[in-house]
């Protein structure tokens, strides 16, 4: 991670949000201070522990963040590389231009969809003939 010239270039952009964030979670009360931008009335007693969360982020060479779906071709493969979100990355919407993307790529011979117990499942097949499902 730290020989990818784009991380450095993140960091460079966001620092001072990264050690907000970092001052946020051991400090309560510079927490409250974020929180009381939108609920004014918030004390200390309102907040309650809990984890920080984690969200994985793309990021290109140029320390630029991908925003969307970003989606690359190999030689007999496509590859969904980042997913802004849990619930989209099985939303039928996204199979299907998966499966659409797919088709226009490598051929109708290897990309199809079919229906399984009521519900559409988008499914591909790479070019080698191995079937993956893609989103249920």
């Amino acid at each position: 991670m730290a020989r990818f010239p784009g991380f450095w270039k993140v960091v460079a952009t966001n620092w001072r949000s990264g050690l907000r964030e970092i001052r946020n979670s051991l400090f309560r009360k510079s927490y409250l201070g974020e929180c009381r931008k939108y609920c004014p009335e918030l004390t200390l007693d309102d907040l309650q522990p809990h984890p920080a969360g984690e969200r994985a982020q793309a990021v290109m060479r140029d320390g630029s963040l991908v925003d969307d779906f970003l989606v690359r071709r190999g030689r007999r493969t496509l590859h969904l590389c980042n997913a802004p979100s849990p619930a989209a990355t099985s939303a039928i919407p996204i199979g299907r231009h998966l499966v659409n993307t797919f088709h226009a790529t490598f051929g109708s011979d290897h990309a199809h969809a079919f229906e399984n117990t009521g519900r559409r499942v988008a499914i591909i097949a790479s070019s080698a003939g191995r079937e993956a499902p893609l989103a249920a």
